[in-house]
């Protein structure tokens, strides 16, 4: 079974999947973000703090883009071809420039970009290049049979899954750079089995979450 939770922006999403693992142990938490988050952290050597810290919207300086080793690193990570590689390297340089980042070609080869959040380098890396190259399952493929999925963005992501709770927070963004990617414009409402309200205590949070899986069924 997969369970996925979805929402804006700071409204609790991944919170909650925390929450729910505890009542499923067996089922353990997957984001389909993962896999592009974990490319950046190698390619530009990110952590934690740029994958979900205080670096996450933060433009950063000058990053080096070595063409010929991202290729090689999305043809060993995703298991594409080096032509799909090559593609998805170009389009991502092409694309970041709509975002405001800057993009200097010193050869065929080495390319430096400046003024990048992590935000955007995922926004742009998963939506704007994968699914467009591979289609919209790209991600979804890579994810495992029984999981709890943390990052439901899109309506095939949420077909994907076998219950979807969506989170609604008094903490989440609705407003500004962040929201206005296709990313964050939300699921079909008509896919969303139960809404779960993120405005009280952490405590509060986990009651509800505990009554929505118990609701359905949910349980080790």
């Amino acid at each position: 079974m997969r369970l996925g939770f979805t929402g804006q922006a700071g409204s609790g999403k991944d919170t909650a999947a925390r929450m729910a693992l505890k009542v499923m142990p067996s089922h353990p938490i997957y984001s389909l973000a993962g896999p592009i988050k974990d490319f950046f952290d190698d390619a530009f050597g990110w952590d934690e703090s740029h994958r979900e810290g205080d670096q996450k919207e933060v433009r950063q300086g000058k990053l080096l883009v070595d063409i010929s080793r991202w290729t090689d690193l999305c043809v060993k990570m995703y298991g594409v071809s080096q032509l799909d590689a090559i593609c998805a390297v170009t389009r991502f340089l092409n694309k970041i420039r709509q975002h405001s980042v800057r993009v200097f070609h010193y050869s065929q080869q080495l390319v430096t970009i400046t003024n990048i959040s992590p935000r955007i380098a995922y926004q742009v890396w998963g939506s704007d290049v994968w699914r467009e190259i591979a289609g919209d399952n790209f991600w979804t493929d890579l994810a495992p049979e029984d999981c709890i999925i943390a990052d439901v963005r899109f309506d095939n992501e949420a077909n994907f899954c076998d219950i979807l709770f969506k989170v609604e927070g008094k903490n989440q963004r609705t407003g500004g750079e962040v929201n206005q990617h296709i990313s964050e414009a939300g699921v079909n409402p008509e896919r969303i089995d139960y809404t779960i309200e993120n405005t009280g205590t952490l405590d509060d949070l986990q009651r509800k979450v505990v009554d929505a899986l118990y609701c359905y069924g949910v349980q080790d």
